[in-house]
């Protein structure tokens, strides 16, 4: 019990012990509105009894509203609303005569903390929420508060917070994944707080399940570390490394607590085929799905000169058998088309491009393979769109020389060519366009220079032996040719980048309809033949992706 002692001009000490549900005050104050209040003060020499006067004082001053008690006892207990409240104190001695009041003191009974009642004690709220959650806070309703005041604290001292609210219930906003402690109580006129409770309630507020690893699958078969792209929220990683054998999986190396990717492989490991597991976790939240990931592995490697030879060779096969390509070349195009029949000359540039999309099948167990391409080519000219498309299926057949890959390809390929008379100042007319066919062959050299980085050298003759023209003569011989030279960059073991130089000349013939009498209007003599040559200094941009 705590005793608060003055002097004798005002001897007065007051206690709050305990709240109880009791009558006293008012016969309008319902029960559960009381506490319970024990008053002391000194005892003062040859008294025989005391009288104490209490009185509630509101913000405005006194109330006349009074009670007055005797008691043989330098102490008085009873049962007291919450509020602010005076007391004056007299004696009385031997001859039953009172003294005088005491100066009127000051004392508050406190509002009782309340009860809570949401969330319940030690509650573990789960949530899949990755950063906040709302949470719902309720608490019983207290008689003599004007406010309530709500206190929020987490264990790692990261969140404080205070709110004060006049319903006994508020939703609160919280980070995730933290232990909180918090507590409620009554705030009283004046800003004077009630009874603060001593014991906190304890609040465990569980985040999201941690999203899945991502694994990033190595570049080379020479696998010299594992890497993923770090999981939010994650504390650490448990990993497992497999290999299989004739008899399954077989564990090669388990490691718990891992903070950050890369992780080490070790490259005397013998070769197969290993598999590694991860899994991320952090404290109150559910650990992540374990990722799993296959591979390849070429191992019993002990020298770094070995292993700088057997990346560069690993590096020029790509990881799967099935490859797709797509392509952009861009220049400003040289036309010039020779029309015998009208005797002239129709010659302009203008800006084009190309669109390709190919897919080949190359097994690394075989030097053979194949390879499909389509295009499809266009330019602007007098504000119009001339488009013209093309198409080759390739056999193909590796070899290596060095450190370099030689691809020989060969083919057939069919391919448009638009056909324009005219000139800049009388505008251009298309006629058509010459269809043309026949065998293609070319070859390719890849050199890498680092496991991402290298070149690429290529050359590729078309012949166009058979085919159409807009006058209905057959198409005779017509060599076409692209060159040039690009560089390489692996993005990922399945993605390579190709950006460079490329020059393209295509060339088409016919023969020209001779001055006759079905043909009178044409200079053309027997055995002339009409011509189109689009050339062009290309930027190619392609990109090659194995699947």
């Amino acid at each position: 019990m705590m005793r608060v002692r003055r002097p004798l001009q005002l001897r007065l000490a007051w206690l709050v012990l305990m709240i109880s549900w009791g009558l006293f005050w008012s016969a309008a104050a319902p029960a559960e509105s009381l506490r319970n209040v024990d008053l002391e003060w000194e005892q003062v020499e040859d008294a025989t009894k005391y009288q104490i006067r209490i009185a509630p004082k509101s913000t405005e001053g006194s109330s006349p509203n009074s009670k007055t008690f005797k008691t043989n006892e330098p102490k008085w207990s009873g049962s007291l609303v919450p509020g602010l409240y005076t007391m004056e104190l007299r004696s009385y001695d031997a001859r039953g005569v009172p003294g005088e009041w005491s100066e009127p003191a000051e004392f508050w009974v406190k509002t009782p903390p309340p009860r809570p009642l949401s969330p319940a004690p030690n509650a573990r709220e789960r949530s899949n929420e990755d950063e906040t959650y709302t949470t719902q806070f309720k608490w019983q309703a207290i008689s003599g508060a004007n406010l309530y005041r709500l206190e929020i604290e987490s264990h790692d001292g990261a969140v404080k917070m205070t709110k004060e609210v006049t319903a006994p219930e508020v939703s609160v906003e919280l980070p995730v994944a933290k232990v909180y402690r918090w507590r409620v109580y009554g705030i009283m006129a004046n800003q004077e707080p009630g009874e603060i409770p001593e014991a906190w309630q304890r609040l465990t507020l569980m985040g999201a399940p941690l999203e899945r690893p991502n694994l990033q699958k190595p570049l080379t078969k020479y696998v010299q570390e594992l890497a993923w792209e770090p999981t939010k929220h994650a504390a650490g990683y448990d990993y497992v490394l497999e290999r299989r054998t004739a008899q399954g999986w077989k564990p090669v190396e388990r490691k718990r607590g891992i903070k950050a990717s890369p992780l080490v492989f070790d490259l005397g490991n013998p070769t197969g085929t290993y598999r590694a597991k991860l899994q991320a976790f952090a404290p109150l939240r559910e650990k992540s799905k374990i990722t799993e990931m296959e591979f390849e592995v070429r191992g019993g490697i002990r020298s770094p000169a070995a292993l700088e030879e057997a990346q560069l060779r690993d590096s020029l096969e790509r990881p799967s058998h099935i490859y797709y390509i797509a392509s952009y070349l861009i220049t400003q195009i040289a036309y010039t088309g020779v029309d015998r029949e009208s005797n002239a000359v129709a010659s302009f540039s203008a800006l084009g491009g190309t669109g390709r999309l190919g897919l080949g099948y190359q097994n690394d167990q075989s030097p053979w393979g194949t390879f499909g391409i389509v295009d499809l080519s266009g330019f602007d000219l007098g504000g119009q769109r001339y488009t013209f498309a093309a198409m080759e299926v390739d056999g193909t057949y590796k070899q290596y020389w060095g450190k370099a890959q030689i691809l020989y390809g060969a083919g057939l390929f069919l391919k448009q060519l638009p056909d324009l008379r005219g000139s800049e100042a009388t505008g251009f007319t298309g006629l058509g366009k010459i269809q043309n066919y026949g065998p293609s062959a070319g070859v390719q050299m890849w050199r890498p220079l680092s496991t991402r980085l290298g070149f690429q050298v290529h050359l590729r003759v078309y012949a166009s032996m058979f085919g159409s023209a807009p006058n209905g003569q057959a198409v005779t011989t017509a060599i076409s040719l692209q060159t040039g030279i690009l560089g390489t960059y692996r993005l990922n073991s399945q993605m390579m980048g190709y950006a460079g130089y490329v020059y393209r000349e295509d060339n088409s013939k016919y023969d020209a309809n001779p001055f006759s009498d079905s043909h009178p209007e044409s200079f053309a003599d027997s055995g002339d033949v009409n011509s189109v040559k689009i050339g062009g200094h290309y930027l190619n941009l392609k990109l090659e992706y194995s699947y």
